[in-house]
């Protein structure tokens, strides 16, 4: 009995805290096209690696017409396939026997494992802007990069006009969407109620985005020219970064014993793997997904960086 309710006891606290954080500190992957399957899974072929899949994203679809003369023709909407390699990232999670009977302890532990797991996967969204990862200077990948000197910025008219530069930096797609380390998105938080629309959703359309959204983990070696910039966000369409994201298939190892945590509002289905080790009487866990990104359609994408 007692091992099934340190088991429950984990599952639920895993599931609060990754609801409750994960959603926050991976809001920027709403600005990206995606491809997540809940019940799809991949298998390991050995080593930690990951079949590669190829990923279907709705490009384009009908355009309007003018006084049709027929009606349903040309229809069709555009998909296109892009390999996007899935790495398994795996977090490790270890209670010992006085742990599992200190609901604080627990809170403690498992808080610091779902920051550290969504850290990762943040970080693993954005290594599609780093020139090491594609192997090319951004300026070949991408369509606009944008310096901002952020000293040059201090009065709120200076503000605006620097937000006003990146929302018309973009002109492709449907949306807009920024999502910028702490220091530009600082700079464009809201100060009073002429600074957003209330009205439009859960992004408030701060400064007219559609979402905007903070991040801090970015590649370090963005190259402009010749030279490394420090990156400070990114304005996109929705269309510009795409990502995957897939549950693993254990092919029913015996012993393991596996809850599916659904993120909500990101559709990411996280696995907790749970199992007991005897030497120590520990309950071992990881935290698992099956996840990788990659640049998208470069031409609707505004990389922004420190001059």
């Amino acid at each position: 009995m007692s091992n099934t309710f340190d088991t429950a006891l984990l599952v639920d606290t895993v599931t609060q805290k990754l609801n409750s954080i994960a959603p926050t500190r991976l809001a920027m992957l709403k600005g990206y096209a995606f491809d997540v399957d809940a019940e799809q899974s991949v298998q390991s072929v050995g080593n930690g690696k990951l079949r590669n899949n190829v990923i279907s994203i709705t490009t384009s679809s009908a355009t309007i017409q003018k006084n049709p003369t027929a009606f349903g023709e040309n229809a069709a909407s555009v998909v296109e396939g892009r390999k996007v390699t899935l790495d398994l990232y795996s977090l490790p999670i270890s209670l010992t026997y006085l742990q599992k009977g200190q609901g604080f302890s627990l809170e403690q532990l498992i808080e610091n494992a779902v920051i550290n797991f969504t850290d990762g996967l943040a970080a693993a969204a954005t290594a599609p802007l780093s020139s090491r990862t594609t192997g090319e200077t951004p300026a070949n990948i991408f369509a606009k990069s944008y310096g901002v000197t952020l000293a040059d910025y201090d009065t709120r008219e200076e503000i605006a006009t620097l937000f006003r530069a990146l929302w018309t930096s973009q002109r492709k797609g449907a949306k807009k969407c920024a999502f910028l380390d702490a220091d530009l998105f600082g700079l464009g938080m809201p100060e009073n109620l002429n600074s957003f629309d209330p009205t439009k959703g859960d992004s408030q359309k701060v400064r007219g985005f559609d979402l905007f959204a903070e991040n801090n983990l970015w590649p370090e070696n963005f190259k402009v020219s010749t030279a490394d910039k420090r990156i400070l966000g990114v304005v996109t369409d929705g269309a510009g970064l795409c990502f995957a994201a897939r549950q693993l298939d254990w092919m029913g190892i015996e012993g393991l014993t596996t809850e599916t945590i659904t993120i909500p509002g990101l559709g990411l289905p996280v696995q907790l793997n749970m199992w007991g080790n005897l030497s120590d009487r520990s309950l071992r866990a990881t935290l698992d997904i099956a996840f990788g990104a990659s640049h998208y359609d470069t031409s609707a994408t505004t990389v922004i960086y420190e001059e």
